[in-house]
């Protein structure tokens, strides 16, 4: 079996209170993550990007390998995050449903999102104050002719999931967006963030792949 690699920081768990997220709306949802009801105390932690539910919502491909990582959830063998966001555009419902679902069965978390000053919601479940200096830094080391300030809102939410994604401490970004998987070693060396496929995380498990 491959090795993951393990950062310093601590991966026990925590008691919180998450939130079930929908359109713009919140529901206080008590969930707790003991430590003790997971396999060791350093289990791999993952932050899930948003498409990956709409890959299995929308039988896109891979969508066997994201449905494989809360197998491994179930198992207590990881533990799953969704970033916390009032921006998912879900135009049928499906993807909402599914995290919810997700949450519901302990297989899903919600974590805080990151944002600057000007995106702050005092009613919402959590965020990493990031300043704008460092959000254009990151945004610059994938699309580098971009400027935060005029980038598309695709692109700020996919910089402020994965700065969101260092700020929780979480091991592993997990996503199939081509452009941030092929940017994987300056996202490391740099940001100390480490992104990665559901293909590959798998791999590390030898648990059979959707290719």
């Amino acid at each position: 079996m491959a090795k993951l690699e393990h950062y310093h920081w601590s991966t026990t768990g925590t008691s919180r209170t998450d939130y079930e997220q929908g359109f713009f709306w919140f529901i206080p949802l008590t969930w707790t993550a003991d430590s003790s009801h997971w396999e060791g105390s350093a289990v791999v932690k993952l932050s899930l990007d948003t498409n990956l539910f709409y890959d299995v919502t929308e039988s896109r491909a891979g969508a066997t390998d994201v449905e494989a990582l809360f197998e491994l959830s179930r198992q207590r063998k990881v533990m799953l995050y969704s970033t916390a966001t009032t921006d998912f555009e879900d135009q049928s419902g499906a993807a909402t449903q599914f995290v919810l679902n997700r949450i519901k069965e302990g297989k899903l978390q919600e974590a805080p999102n990151a944002g600057t000053h000007r995106e702050f919601m005092p009613g919402g479940p959590g965020l990493h104050h990031i300043e704008e200096q460092e959000c254009e830094s990151l945004l610059q080391d994938i699309w580098p002719t971009e400027q935060w300030k005029s980038a598309s809102d695709n692109k700020r939410s996919d910089v402020l999931h994965l700065l969101a994604s260092q700020r929780n401490k979480h091991n592993y970004f997990v996503t199939n967006d081509r452009e941030l998987l092929s940017r994987q070693a300056i996202l490391k060396t740099k940001h100390a963030i480490a992104v990665i496929s559901p293909h590959e995380f798998l791999k590390c498990y030898d648990l059979p792949t959707s290719r």
